[in-house]
Order: structure tokens, then C-alpha cells, then sequence
């Protein structure tokens, strides 16, 4: 018996192909950041926080996003920062506020949570408010779906359900699931805006197309759930 078919080979062979590929990028990325070119720290830094074409090391990780963060890659100071959290709160606060004042606006949505929750700096729900504005209104989006919870509440702010329902438009406009979900509940319960299932099935199928479990969970219990896309 053949140790291996033609059709084994060509799987194997193919496989292998794949691993240096993928090593090889993970080598012309390094050799990029070794040569000056920062952003490339930024994009190896990635591979080693998730694993992807080498093996995970969140340490190795943190030391290339420090490198490029230390030459003004603010996406790499806000990244690092997510890596503290669980460490050294002051110095994740830190490294966001270094993203978000250079303008970073993912960077200010975390900054912006921080003031929220108070994690890293005290509770300060005005300053959590202008952050995610800011955020919001630099194509961060998280921030906008962050906005819309503390207008939605009325926490710290005027209950504002018109501005929440714009915000939750925006979000979900710019591909941000949960701003999908939460306008459909909007639409749904009529909090807002004129009640209208179709309009929230759409939204739910919108985000479940997306990937969004919840979207998925709350598309299935919807009676109009045949109905057409959300645009």
C-alpha cells in the first residue's frame, strides 16, 4: 500500500506551502520594524498579541507596540495600553491618553471608559462624555455606541433618546454591529423613533449577517424576520 495517494501529496505540499508563506511574512514584517519602519512593528505586534503566522507572546507583543508607540505610532500606544489594563491600570490610562491627544480615536474610547468606570483615574461621567464624542466624531465608533448608552440612561447627562437613536444610526451606518442591534430594539420597542418590527428585523439580520450573535438570537424570535435587508 502507498504510504501516501497523489491527492495526499498535493494536501500535504500545500499545507507547507501555507506555513512558509505565512512565516515569511511574519519575517518580512520584522525585518521591516528592524529597518525603521515603524507601522511594521505595529502590524508584527498584532501577529504576536493573536497568534496569527507565529506563535502568541503578548510580552514580545508589548515590546514592538512600545517601539512603535515610542515613534509616534498612536494606534501602537493604544494597543499597548489594552495590554496593561490587567497589570497597571495608570499606565493603560496613560498610554490611551497619549493616543487619543495625538489623535487616535480608538484610543479616546478607551480613555473615554476609563473616565466612565472610573478604572485608572477617578469617575468623571463629563469628561467620559466629551471623550466619546470625540471619538465618535473621528470615526471611532465604538465611542458613538458608547455616547448613545449614556444619553440613552441619563447618566451624568440630560436623557436624550433622540440623540441616542442618531448615535445608534451612525454606529450602525459605519458597520458597528451593536449599534445595529440597539437601533433595531429602538424600532422595535419604539423608543425613539415610530415602532416598526420590519425595520428592526432588518436591522437584526443586518447585524447577524455581520457575525453578531445577538443579532442572530434576536432575528430568530422576530416575527417579521423575513423581511428585507436593512441598508
Amino acid at each position: 500500500m502507498a504510504l501516501c495517494s497523489r491527492a495526499g501529496l498535493a494536501r500535504v505540499c500545500s499545507v507547507a506551502s501555507l506555513l512558509v508563506t505565512l512565516c515569511a511574512s511574519a519575517v518580512h514584517a520584522q525585518a521591516d520594524c528592524d529597518g525603521g519602519t515603524t507601522e511594521h512593528c505595529l502590524v508584527l505586534g498584532d501577529k504576536y498579541r493573536d497568534g496569527v503566522d507565529v506563535a502568541r507572546d503578548p510580552a514580545r507583543a508589548a515590546a514592538l507596540y512600545q517601539t512603535a508607540c515610542d515613534a509616534g505610532v498612536l494606534a501602537a500606544c493604544n494597543r499597548l495600553g489594552a495590554l496593561y489594563e490587567r497589570q497597571d491600570a495608570a499606565r493603560a490610562v496613560a498610554l490611551y491618553r497619549k493616543a487619543c491627544e495625538g489623535g487616535d480615536p480608538y484610543g479616546c474610547v478607551n480613555l473615554g471608559r476609563a473616565y466612565w468606570v472610573g478604572f485608572g483615574v477617578a469617575a468623571n461621567t463629563n469628561q467620559a462624555v466629551a471623550l466619546f464624542q470625540k471619538a465618535c466624531e473621528g470615526g471611532g465608533l465604538p465611542g458613538c455606541t458608547n455616547l448613545r448608552l449614556v444619553y440613552l440612561g441619563g447618566e451624568g447627562v440630560a436623557a436624550d433618546t433622540a440623540r441616542a437613536v442618531a448615535l445608534f444610526q451612525k454606529a450602525c451606518d459605519g458597520a458597528d454591529l451593536d449599534g445595529c442591534n440597539s437601533l433595531a430594539i429602538a424600532y422595535e420597542g419604539g423608543l425613539g423613533v415610530p415602532q416598526d418590527a420590519a425595520r428592526a428585523a432588518a436591522l437584526y439580520r443586518k447585524a447577524c449577517d455581520g457575525g453578531d450573535a445577538r443579532g442572530c438570537a434576536q432575528l430568530k424570535r422576530t416575527p417579521e424576520s423575513g423581511s428585507e435587508d436593512a441598508p
